[in-house]
């Protein structure tokens, strides 16, 4: 399919990553466009990329996150039925990797993060989060979360959320 419905830039291997509509990742390799691998999940759009390193790929699908090594060509899928994911909802919409490898993960139900061993979930209970529908998220020159939700902006930092 070429319906594009994720694109993502890996700065450190200069490739561009495109997700379609029927769960196809296609890549731009600075040279030719090619196809790479569809998900192991049938017909899951891709929503989002997140980029840790230079071969690490984390997917936000409707069916959780796919982690997918370009290197050893391994995908491992995260969901609310995976019993090593506290994921609150399947239907990822933004995934952003901070400088420390943690994977900030919108959810539909909250914001996760998620360091390669422990999952924290952040809600409208548990952090001034406006929504917990969150659709898009950035990491800013001075290493804040910018969290774009249902009903606003929210700012996350070391010294909190504003």
């Amino acid at each position: 399919s070429d319906y594009i419905r994720a694109v993502k830039i890996n700065h450190k291997k200069h490739w561009i990553w495109f997700g379609t509509l029927y769960g196809e990742i296609v890549y731009h390799d600075g040279v030719r466009f090619g196809r790479y691998r569809k998900l192991p999940v049938q017909g899951t759009p891709v929503h989002t990329f997140g980029v840790e390193g230079d071969d690490l790929l984390w997917i936000g699908t409707n069916n959780g996150v796919f982690s997918y090594s370009t290197s050893s060509y391994i995908f491992e899928r995260f969901s609310i039925s995976s019993t090593d994911s506290q994921l609150p909802n399947e239907i990822i919409r933004s995934i952003v990797v901070d400088g420390a490898g943690t994977k900030w993960i919108g959810t539909e139900d909250g914001l996760v993060k998620f360091n390669g061993n422990n999952w924290k979930v952040y809600n409208r209970t548990n952090s001034p989060l406006p929504s917990d529908t969150i659709y898009a998220l950035t990491i800013d020159l001075n290493g804040n979360l910018w969290i774009g939700t249902k009903y606003g902006v929210a700012v996350f930092n070391e010294q909190g959320t504003r």
